[in-house]
């Protein structure tokens, strides 16, 4: 009774405000005419509702030709526009109270309402009712309904008999739902033989099920433990409905990502078809091939083992050559440039000119005449000197006018000191004939990068 009582007032709280929202719509209006067999007790300013909702009021009650009633509504904007299936009924208020009438504006899916003859949106006779009132019942009980009626029966015999398709005319606009009722049992009467199969295909079903009965039950009962599952897990499921439109939608974008890629791949496959007899003949040579080549890795395996244990003997040798090249750097830098310019100038030819000419000089005679020869010594001492210092030469390497002897005593006079006659140009002097090593003058430094260095220097200024 609680709940009841809650419920009630929960709907009428809702239909005050309906009225209200609907009572704040100003002229916010359409116009929809509906057509009825009889108006009777309809008059302008009585109500229209929609599910029960005031939604607009009867602005006009007309006789159309037919005859029939034509009742002009004028009814709240938000509901428009009425649809080809809309309906409409006239149903009375109460017991003793006032008609009014209850439309249904159709479902959205259906086209607008079309229009009739004057122009508005008209709900037609088929889609309209018009209920027998209580009054009605009660007058065929009284004089001189009751006299009437019976006249009226008899008369209605008398006038139907043998035009049972007029009455079932009359009857059909009588109630919409009839002229639906006829419609179906037209169809089923067209598909009366697809019916008959059916029910004779559900009688073998049933007689099967019958001897499956244990079958039966076991799949119910693993059916509702299916649906007990489901339903104890209803809120991850209404998640997942909700998260379906956009998994489809990404599954949607990445269907036609795939198709994209399937197109692209078509020539790829080609390919690799048109390659597959190749890759299967390299498939099938590989182990061969590989058995061959371990042969040839295991003295690699070998020699691997004996350049490991030589690589520590390397290693003060690597570190000896990566300094090197680190003071090398500007050496190899300026020997460059001195042989490109050597190369540019032509010294290289002028040199061996020069060798041509001291040999041709040094020949003491020819068939022809005598001629002179020239014997040039470097001595490599006095050059190391000038190398480590260019403004002081040693004693005996100079041929300047403050010499001794004003540059004309030869550097192997024994004025100059002991001389060193070198062995070779870059290695270390040794001490002459006949003179013991320990009293021999001290050992000429070696030829190092930066005396090369300098050398380059000068030489290219």
């Amino acid at each position: 009774m609680r709940w009841t009582v809650l419920v009630v007032t929960a709907l009428a709280a809702v239909a005050a405000v309906f009225v209200l929202l609907s009572s704040w719509g100003g002229n916010s209006r359409v116009v929809v005419d509906a057509v009825f067999d009889t108006a009777d007790g309809m008059v302008s300013g009585q109500l229209v509702k929609i599910a029960g909702a005031r939604v607009g009021t009867v602005t006009a009650v007309r006789l159309e030709p037919g005859p029939v009633a034509l009742l002009q509504m004028s009814i709240d904007r938000r509901f428009a526009p009425f649809r080809a299936d809309a309906s409409c009924q006239i149903l009375p208020e109460g017991f003793i109270s006032e008609n009014y009438v209850e439309c249904d504006p159709g479902s959205r899916t259906e086209p607008p309402l079309a229009a009739g003859p004057n122009r508005v949106p008209t709900v037609p006779l088929s889609h309209t009712a018009v209920p027998v009132s209580l009054q009605e019942v009660l007058n065929i009980f009284s004089l001189p309904v009751d006299q009437r009626l019976k006249v009226l029966i008899d008369e209605l015999g008398i006038g139907t008999a043998g035009r049972g398709e007029s009455l079932n005319a009359i009857l059909q606009s009588a109630n919409p739902a009839l002229t639906q009722a006829q419609r179906v049992l037209s169809i089923l009467d067209q598909q009366r033989s697809e019916i008959a199969r059916a029910v004779g295909q559900s009688d073998v079903v049933l007689s099967q099920l019958a001897r499956e009965d244990r079958g039966v039950r076991d799949f119910v009962d693993r059916a509702a433990a299916v649906l007990r599952t489901t339903a104890a897990h209803r809120a991850a499921l209404a998640d997942s409905v909700r998260n379906l439109p956009a998994m489809l939608d990404a599954t949607d974008r990445a269907m036609g990502s795939l198709g994209t890629v399937a197109a692209t791949a078509a020539p790829l496959l080609a390919d690799l078809r048109a390659a597959a007899p190749g890759l299967t003949l390299a498939t099938h040579t590989i182990p061969a091939f590989a058995q061959t080549g371990l042969s040839a890795i295991r003295p690699l395996r070998d020699a691997a083992g004996i350049a490991r244990r030589a690589i520590p003997a390397v290693e003060p040798v690597v570190r000896h050559l990566r300094t090197f090249g680190v003071h090398a750097g500007p050496v190899t830098h300026n020997l460059s440039r001195l042989l490109v310019n050597l190369r540019d100038t032509g010294a290289f030819e002028a040199v061996l000119n020069l060798a041509y000419k001291l040999a041709t000089m040094s020949a003491a005679y020819d068939p022809i005449s005598h001629m002179g020869g020239v014997v040039i010594t470097l001595q490599t001492r006095c050059l190391l000197g000038w190398l480590r210092a260019p403004l002081s030469p040693a004693a005996g390497c100079s041929h300047a006018y403050t010499a001794p002897g004003r540059g004309t005593v030869p550097v192997n006079a024994p004025s100059a000191g002991p001389q060193l006659q070198s062995s070779s140009v870059w290695g270390q002097a040794t001490a002459p004939t006949g003179t013991p090593a320990a009293s021999a003058a001290p050992a000429s430094p070696r030829f190092s990068a930066t005396q090369l260095n300098a050398l380059l220097r000068y030489l290219l200024r």
